[in-house]
Order: C-alpha cells, then sequence, then structure tokens
C-alpha cells in the first residue's frame, strides 16, 4: 500500500497529527530549557546566594560575640551579666547553625570546603577563648589589664583573622556567583536560539510534508479540472495521462470515472460518425441512380408507383437525440421502372 492509497481524509488527519506531534515535541524541548535555566538557578541561589549570605551572617555574629565578651568582665549587675551571656549564647548557636549550613553547601567544592575548615578552626578557637573572657570579670586595675591583655592577646586576633578568612569566603562566593550568572544567562541565551532553530527546522520540515500532502491532492484535481474543461469545449480525445496512475484514493476513483465517461462518449461518437458517413454514401448512390433512370427515353419508361421510404442503415440505430437527425437526413424517393409494351 503506497501513499497514494491513503484517502484523503487521513492525510489531512496526517497533516493535523503531525502538527500536534510537532507543537508537542517543541513544547516539551521548551520546558527541558526552562527547567535546566531553573536548576542552574536555584544553584545559584543556594550555593553561591545563600552562601554569601550565611558568611554574613557569621561574620555579624562574630562581631556580636566579641562586643558582649569584651564588655561582659566590666559589668557589674547581674541582670546585665546575664542579658549579655543570652545574647552571646544566641549568637554562638546562630553562627553555628550558619556555619554548618555553609559546610554542607560547599561539601562537594574542595576550594571552598577547606576555606571554609579553616574558618571552623579560627571559630572554635575564637569561641573557646571568648567563652573564658565572658567568665572574667573586673574588680580592681589588675584584673582590668589581665582583661584587656587577655582580650588584645587571645580574642581579638582570632576575630580579625576569622574575619578576614570569612571575607576571603564571602569574596570568592561572590565570583563564584557572578560567573553563574554568567553561566546562566549564556545557558538561556543558548537555550532561546536553540529553540529558535528547533522551531524553524520543525515549521521547514512541516512546510515540505504540507506541500507533499496537498500535492498529492490537488495534482490529480488540475488533472480531472483540465480534462473537463477540454470536455467542455468539446474535446473528447482519448489523450492525457488522467486515469494511467493507480491510485487508491478518492481522486482515483474520480479520475477513472472521468476517464471512462470521456471513452464511452467518445467510442459514441465514432459510432455516429460510422453511421452518417454510411448514409451519405447510400444516399449518394440512390441519387446517382435517380439520375440515370431520368436521362433513359421516355418511351422505355413510365413511373408505375412512386413511394417515399425512409432508408435505414442497417448498423443498430442511435438512441435520441441522434435518430431525428439521421431520419431527416435519408427520406429518399425509389422508383419502380418497368418497360413500355
Amino acid at each position: 500500500m503506497s501513499f497514494k492509497d491513503i484517502g484523503v481524509k487521513y492525510k489531512l488527519a496526517l497533516i493535523g497529527a503531525l502538527a500536534f506531534v510537532a507543537t508537542v515535541f517543541v513544547g516539551i524541548l521548551g520546558y527541558v530549557y526552562l527547567r535546566s535555566a531553573q536548576e542552574d538557578m536555584e544553584a545559584l541561589y543556594r550555593e553561591h546566594t545563600m552562601g554569601i549570605f550565611y558568611c554574613a551572617r557569621v561574620r555579624n555574629d562574630t562581631r556580636v560575640m566579641q562586643v558582649q565578651a569584651s564588655l561582659m568582665p566590666f559589668t557589674l549587675d547581674p541582670t546585665r551579666r546575664q542579658d549579655r551571656m543570652t545574647k552571646y549564647n544566641s549568637n554562638i548557636e546562630e553562627s553555628e547553625q550558619c556555619m554548618q549550613e555553609y559546610e554542607r553547601l560547599n561539601s562537594n567544592h574542595p576550594q571552598r570546603a577547606s576555606m571554609a575548615a579553616k574558618v571552623r578552626s579560627d571559630y572554635e578557637n575564637f569561641k573557646a577563648r571568648s567563652s573564658e573572657l565572658m567568665k572574667m570579670q573586673v574588680t580592681d586595675e589588675a584584673s582590668r589589664r589581665a582583661v584587656m591583655d587577655f582580650y588584645e592577646k587571645e580574642v581579638m586576633p582570632l576575630a580579625v583573622n576569622m574575619s578576614n578568612d570569612l571575607g576571603e569566603v564571602q569574596k570568592l562566593n561572590m565570583e563564584k556567583a557572578e560567573e553563574a550568572l554568567v553561566q546562566g544567562e549564556e545557558g538561556v541565551k543558548a537555550a532561546i536560539r536553540n529553540m529558535i532553530i528547533t522551531c524553524v527546522v520543525i515549521i521547514i520540515i512541516l512546510t515540505v510534508f504540507i506541500a507533499f500532502i496537498t500535492s498529492q491532492i490537488t495534482g490529480p484535481l488540475n488533472l480531472v479540472i483540465r480534462v473537463c474543461d477540454k470536455l467542455s469545449s468539446g474535446d473528447f480525445r482519448n489523450d492525457g495521462l488522467i486515469g494511467e496512475v493507480e491510485r487508491g484514493d478518492e481522486f482515483g476513483h474520480m479520475e477513472v470515472a472521468v476517464r471512462d465517461m470521456r471513452n464511452t462518449v467518445n467510442n459514441l461518437i465514432q459510432k455516429v460518425i460510422g453511421s452518417t458517413e454510411q448514409l451519405a454514401a447510400s444516399s449518394q448512390e440512390l441519387t446517382a441512380t435517380a439520375h440515370q433512370c431520368a436521362l433513359a427515353p421516355s418511351r422505355w419508361l413510365s413511373v408505375s408507383a412512386v413511394r417515399p421510404v425512409l432508408l435505414l442503415s442497417s448498423r443498430p440505430m442511435l438512441k435520441w437525440p441522434w435518430n431525428p437527425l439521421i431520419i431527416q437526413c435519408t427520406p429518399l424517393i425509389i422508383l419502380t421502372i418497368r418497360p413500355v409494351m
């Protein structure tokens, strides 16, 4: 079974199905590209933007812890000391959570994981020294000097180192975030470009396929129209390729029907022409005979009877509308001739 044997309605349904499949394919492809871009943006948010946020929170919590630890020894009011201890512990918990989240996000990135480990080491040392400072209390000048020395030598250097390490980590995260943002923009542009290319390719394929199916429909239809135009102008010759190509669709049946109709009319016309020529020859022969009889001597001839008859062909008479034409063309007079005694 070839494509020409498929019915017209199935060809049109095939065009619709192909257009539907192409639309679904473009939709799925667009969804894949958008999903990929969304995943890149989510990765940018999780690994870089949130990493910057966690570093900033740890730096802020570290500064608050540093302030509370430096002021705690000089606070004598128990209520104020308790309030400072509460704020100090709250910032420790928050900074600990941020450190853990940052380590989890960067566990698959060796460079940032190494920097996070260094920050963790500085943080643990800073937390231990600041906790010792929180337990101190200034009662006299000697204790005040001891607290100041401990803060300047043990706590403040660790806080500065930790702040610097967090700054480096934050800077690295910002650089990675900018790179990811650029990659995301390039990915979006590539996705748009691929979508355009895919749409153009699909449109070209659809156009070619629709043109092919349309030619399978309009080709035989135009052929039948040309043959019908010839028939309407009185040209019944058996020329052209109508009905020569075997087709199983509706146009194939129509071509065969028009071809058979043309052949039938052509055969009928040939029969009419043959009958007319035969009748004309017979008429000429009888006219010649009558003329010869009219020229013969009158003593030898007498007219005994004159009978008008209709000369009919030995071939079968044609049906209406040809019979009256033939009958009108064939009245002849047959003379019965005898010699005079």
